[in-house]
């Protein structure tokens, strides 16, 4: 069903009229598919422009695939309980490797304590609550040059590092920490291991000291997670050169000796993400898709994405010598001054190939082109340019009529937005505008 107003000249035409009724009375011909226009022509420009927004979208909320999490400089870590998605788990893998080859910690040397420092690099998303964290050594290989997705968890052995009494940590991302000498680090999670794993990181076998791959050969790595059920997920920049353990020690020759493990770019590293679909989404954790006809969501963290089928518009077809002047997608966004839950900046919008498998969208890919997708706060809405795909579908030189709204950073933050369904009157649709 098409209802259309001529932009131009102020003429109405016949409103809730079937596509087909609305063939039969303006065009008796169908034109050929190249004359399908291709660019953007001004208004003033064109005699008979007409706008609709009424075709049919069918909308659903779908499962996210599992995305790569590996080699990149942010991981992501904590638990949280979203009101309306359900719950959130981000744990970060890491290997450390050596700060300097062939350390000798001196004669008789003791440790001071171990500590683990994750820089924190962005906002606290969720419910800011004290969570606990725990550190255990992977027991698997780990390899830089594998792919890893956020669905791989590797094994540990059961020893808990985290030291007794230091595992409950609060997110602190705004202020400095300062440390007991009088130097200070940016914002961080703090966790100080034991005693236990200090020591016997200092008495490794002295093969372990020769080069990095000899040491990430017998000290596979860490997994760093939360056990608590909620509290906040914050990314954290891994690769900042404060990331890292620290050996504090001591031997007979001095006082206030250290040694770092790094984490760096030669580390293999990858984020953990894994969700239990709880309240509005609870249907996800059996089901593929849920209906999206009245609210949808967008989470990153491999979650979900909103799903946008358009099931009549090769019905334009039908109108015979037409153009397609702008198709724009408008993406009304619910509750976006949520401070507890912000909402992402930006959505990126794809299709699908005739495989299923994803496929970037004509209008990202043409020079000159500004898809959008930027959250415009004046309209509380997501807004897309995707007048280029439009175009191919009816053409048919792009395979799937089919939309997909996906987080624009989903590998590095859980945050999410809920959108309005075609179903309400402020919802989602998409606009097109053609001249005949």
């Amino acid at each position: 069903m098409i209802q259309r107003k001529d932009l131009l000249h102020g003429r109405s035409s016949v409103t809730a009229m079937f596509l087909l009724l609305f063939l039969v009375t303006f065009n008796a011909c169908k034109k050929p598919e190249e004359s399908i226009g291709a660019a953007i022509q001004p208004e003033d420009e064109l005699l008979n422009l007409f706008q609709t927004d009424t075709l049919s979208l069918m909308v659903s909320v779908v499962k996210e695939d599992s995305l790569r999490t590996d080699e990149l400089s942010l991981g992501l870590i904590g638990n949280y309980i979203d009101p309306k998605i359900g719950q959130s788990k981000a744990s970060i893998h890491t290997q450390i490797r050596l700060s300097a080859a062939d350390v000798d910690f001196g004669t008789n040397a003791v440790l001071d304590s171990a500590v683990l420092t994750l820089i924190y690099a962005d906002i606290f998303y969720g419910r800011k609550a004290p969570q606990r964290f725990s550190v255990k050594e992977i027991s698997e290989d780990f390899y830089l040059d594998s792919t890893y997705y956020s669905n791989r968890e590797f094994a540990t052995f059961e020893e808990e590092l985290t030291a007794a009494g230091s595992a409950i940590q609060e997110f602190n991302v705004e202020d400095l920490v300062y440390l007991a000498d009088g130097d200070s680090l940016p914002a961080h999670l703090r966790l100080r291991l034991s005693d236990e794993f200090g020591n016997r990181m200092m008495t490794l076998p002295p093969e372990a000291y020769l080069d990095n791959e000899t040491f990430v050969d017998i000290f596979k790595g860490l997994k760093i997670s939360s056990l608590s059920e909620d509290g906040g997920v914050v990314p954290v920049d891994l690769l900042s050169g404060n990331s890292r353990i620290r050996l504090f020690y001591h031997n007979d020759e001095e006082e206030d000796l250290r040694y770092d493990f790094n984490i760096n770019t030669q580390c293999a590293r990858t984020t953990l993400l894994q969700h239990d679909y709880q309240n509005d989404l609870a249907g996800l954790n059996d089901l593929e898709s849920l209906d999206g006809s009245f609210s949808a969501f967008v989470q990153g963290g491999s979650s979900v994405k909103t799903r946008i089928d358009l099931p009549t518009i090769y019905d334009f077809n039908e109108l015979g010598s037409f153009a397609i002047n702008r198709a724009e997608l408008v993406v009304p966004v619910n509750d976006p001054n949520n401070f507890r839950y912000p909402i992402q900046s930006q959505l990126f919008v794809l299709s699908e190939n005739n495989e299923g498998e994803a496929v970037a969208l004509p209008d990202q890919l043409g020079n000159g082109v500004n898809i959008g997708g930027t959250y415009n706060s004046s309209k509380e809405a997501y807004v897309f340019n995707i007048s280029r795909f439009v175009q191919r579908l009816l053409t048919g030189e792009q395979d799937q009529p089919v939309l997909f709204l996906v987080s624009n950073n989903a590998s590095v933050s859980v945050n999410r937005v809920e959108v309005n369904g075609p179903e309400l009157e402020n919802g989602i649709r998409l606009i097109l505008t053609y001249s005949e």
